[in-house]
């Protein structure tokens, strides 16, 4: 993310979301200790030696950031029944589809070469419908 984004989001963040500087962490840093921890899939430990605070206010700030999600959270739709996009037409009522789930599976020696991954394994990629 560039510096004008950030800058962005975390005035959104301070005006819609009512986030505000504290005694001793701004906002700008709420928000990097937040998305650092979601980024890097980091603990608070690593944070807490990192940005030289304690265990309990990098948890505190990121909560305080994470509870502002319903700002930004899009509620996925039903597709309309009465619809007209070819797209669409065979999951009338459904929310979302997700592609890209690979589950393993045992195959004969002869077809193997067909159900191989890029990892090597034996697998087909599903199709989920919600």
């Amino acid at each position: 993310m560039d510096r004008l984004a950030f800058s962005r989001l975390c005035s959104l963040l301070q005006d819609l979301g009512g986030l505000t500087n504290s005694k001793y962490v701004n906002v700008q840093e709420k928000v990097a200790m937040f998305f650092s921890i979601l980024a890097h899939h980091t603990k608070n430990r690593s944070i807490k030696f990192q940005c030289k605070r304690s265990g309990q206010t990098v948890s505190k700030h990121f909560h305080s950031v994470l509870k502002l999600h319903s700002l930004f959270l899009v509620q996925p739709e039903r597709v309309a029944e009465d619809s007209k996009d070819p797209r669409w037409q065979n999951f009338k009522g459904c929310l979302d589809a997700l592609d890209g789930t690979y589950i393993d599976v045992h195959v004969l020696a002869v077809d193997q070469a067909r159900y191989r991954n890029r990892k090597g394994q034996t697998s087909v990629n599903v199709l989920g419908i919600l």
